[in-house]
């Protein structure tokens, strides 16, 4: 599979950590600047491009870079408002929320929120979860939509101008032998603003557990996230070490060190550790490939996952997402204990109905070569990292 990103990576890394990274692309040949501003576009990074390289960009790049950079900022600037407001009331209904991933790193690693574009906003409350959210519907400025299953968040709360959010049961994505959610208010503390929020040191690790959940896709932008988050807030190797154990977390943090010491300066190192090469050059294969081909991430996930199985295994996939109890579709799409069967049946309906349009879609398309071949070093990496356990075969 092609992969421009030798080289991309790097840039990604000067502008975590290089204290002037617009001098180091400077001195780029004119070739090097335009193979790396194209794979910017192709992951979606032209606004931080724009951001860092502006004036050292190549005319046919500047003025399109320079577009992406300030719809990112209007959007943001929307959404900055929006989240406030919510921060602001779910306080007053008594919640604590804590930001997570995007939500939190936009205001207190990146060193200007347009850099870390949001899909959404992920947030996460110690107690009165789902009073909180019902409250929230209830007032009508937020409003729920169905078609997001809720295996670690509630259903996802919209407002007037589409910004979305989540309230996730759990910090982390399912896992197994997971901590439970209590488990993670002793982690939360508060920030100068009067905000609260869990220590530096457990958002990295649950940004690392985010690329293994995502099957190591879109790394680009994974790494702007680790590396931003550890270069503000100088965080302890040891202390990251504390909580994976305290949490059962599976994924070696050498792992994502090892496989890009071009993003990581020698100084910025954290961990350490020895892995087969062809799992590293794996892992920064699949990381660095894109999928602008594929209509949507949903498709993407039934390519990677469904395509692969046996006949036995295609059967069971089916069963298990057409077998749906009335408690799922209770909480899925937020409706009554007491809901007449009628209503239950007509969401059953459009549950199924939904699913099978995206199969036969699916069936009915053909995955570029790169999509098969992200799928099949995906299942390889998959069962490296199984066989190698990911077990914490690292050094400080």
């Amino acid at each position: 599979m092609r992969n421009d990103c030798d080289g991309f990576f790097a840039a990604l890394g000067w502008m975590a950590f290089a204290p002037d990274p617009a001098a180091r692309f400077e001195r780029l040949s004119a070739e090097e600047k335009r193979r790396l501003c194209r794979a910017a576009g192709a992951h979606r990074l032209s606004h931080c491009f724009y951001y860092f390289f502006r004036n050292a960009l190549p005319s046919e790049f500047r003025e399109e870079f320079g577009r992406s950079y300030h719809a990112v900022s209007a959007w943001e600037l929307g959404y900055g408002v929006a989240l406030n407001r919510l921060r602001k009331r779910i306080a007053e209904l008594g919640g604590r929320p804590v930001a997570l991933k995007g939500a939190y790193l936009a205001y207190h690693a990146y060193p200007s929120p347009v850099l870390r574009a949001k899909g959404d906003y992920d947030l996460w409350l110690p107690e009165g979860v789902r009073e909180i959210h019902a409250a929230l519907q209830a007032e009508g400025e937020w409003r729920t939509m169905p078609g997001i299953a809720p295996d670690h968040h509630l259903p996802a709360l919209y407002n007037r101008d589409g910004r979305m959010a989540e309230i996730h049961l759990n910090p982390f994505h399912p896992y197994r032998n997971r901590p439970e959610p209590p488990a993670f208010g002793k982690f939360v503390r508060e920030l100068p603003d009067g905000s609260a929020s869990f220590e530096p040191e457990l958002h990295w690790l649950i940004l690392l557990e985010h690329c293994r959940h995502d099957g190591w896709l879109g790394l680009p932008r994974r790494l702007l996230d680790l590396g931003f988050l550890q270069k503000k807030h100088r965080l302890s190797a040891g202390r990251i070490s504390e909580l994976r154990r305290e949490l059962r977390l599976p994924t070696d943090p050498a792992l994502i060190f090892e496989a890009f010491p071009d993003f990581f300066p020698e100084g910025e190192r954290l961990f350490r550790g020895t892995f087969p090469r062809q799992l590293l050059d794996d892992l920064r294969q699949l990381g660095g490939s894109s999928f602008s081909a594929l209509s949507s991430k949903r498709q993407l996930r039934l390519e990677l996952t469904f395509r692969p199985l046996g006949a036995w295994g295609k059967i069971r996939f089916l069963a298990r997402r057409s077998l749906i109890t009335p408690a799922f579709l209770r909480e899925k799409y937020g409706l009554p204990d007491h809901v007449s069967r009628r209503e239950l049946l007509r969401c059953y309906r459009r549950d199924v109905g939904e699913k099978l349009l995206l199969l036969c879609r699916f069936f009915g398309t053909v995955p570029p070569e790169a999509v098969r071949e992200a799928g099949r070093i995906r299942r390889r990496l998959a069962r490296r990292l199984d066989g190698y356990g990911q077990s914490g075969n690292s050094d400080r």
